[in-house]
């Protein structure tokens, strides 16, 4: 039996967001955008964190307002439910 190898290149819906949120980022602070986080800009993509948040102190978003003041939080849709409730924040 002959073993064939193929190179199959995959993409899934996480790294497309990803790629979309960094290059989204990139773009916006080029063009004068300043509600993004350094989070954002140094595209890590960990979303729920207020817009004062560095790299160095984060501060996690409590509530949906909270949340989409920064535009990374927004693009996909981030929601920030009430624990325990089911509701939106």
């Amino acid at each position: 039996m002959k073993l064939e190898f193929y190179d199959v290149p995959v993409l899934t819906g996480n790294s497309l967001e990803h790629w979309h949120s960094v290059y989204l980022a990139e773009v916006y602070t080029t063009l004068g955008g300043k509600h993004a986080n350094e989070l954002c800009k140094a595209g890590i993509g960990l979303r729920g964190y207020k817009l004062e948040s560095t790299l160095d102190d984060t501060k996690a978003a409590i509530s949906e307002n909270d949340a989409i003041e920064d535009v990374c939080n927004d693009i996909h849709g981030f929601l920030i439910t009430i624990k325990g409730q089911g509701k939106i924040g």
